[in-house]
């Protein structure tokens, strides 16, 4: 009875080793994709921001931004920042009015597809990347269109 009660905690040692080796090593995955769609997010923006500047209005539709950051210097931003785009990831206020410099930290930019439905994360006006819920992005203020 004695070997049995020791092999029987040691089966449980093992499989809670096990168990917390495997995720660990999902933890450190996951992380790195939550950092990695921070980061498109935030060279969505910065790239939508310099365009702005550069070429004296927002871009007016995908295939616009696309284009300029398939130009840009950064390499992150013609990468996977670009690709997100492209494939439809991220959803864009296009045309937007960036005038409105001390309140931009206030309206939604451009978000991820799946946040509406599900929260996700979000760049707002000012290029700032955060988390929201679904109810935080329905309340949220969107970019607003030049001229509106």
């Amino acid at each position: 009875m004695h070997h049995r009660n020791i092999f029987f905690h040691l089966l449980i040692s093992l499989n809670l080793m096990v168990t917390v080796l495997m995720v660990s090593g999902c933890s450190e995955e996951q992380q790195n994709a939550v950092r990695q769609r921070r980061n498109n997010l935030a060279s969505l923006g910065q790239a939508y921001k310099e365009m702005h500047k550069v070429a004296g209005g927002s871009p007016k539709n995908s295939n616009a931004l696309a284009e300029w950051m398939a130009n840009s210097s950064d390499t992150a931003t013609r990468g996977e920042a670009r690709d997100c785009l492209v494939e439809g990831d991220v959803i864009v206020n296009w045309d937007g009015n960036l005038a409105l410099r001390d309140n931009l930290g206030r309206f939604v930019l451009a978000f991820e597809a799946a946040t509406p439905a599900r929260g996700g994360y979000v760049v707002m006006g000012d290029g700032a990347v955060k988390s929201m819920t679904a109810k935080q992005f329905a309340a949220a203020e969107m970019l607003p269109e030049n001229g509106d």
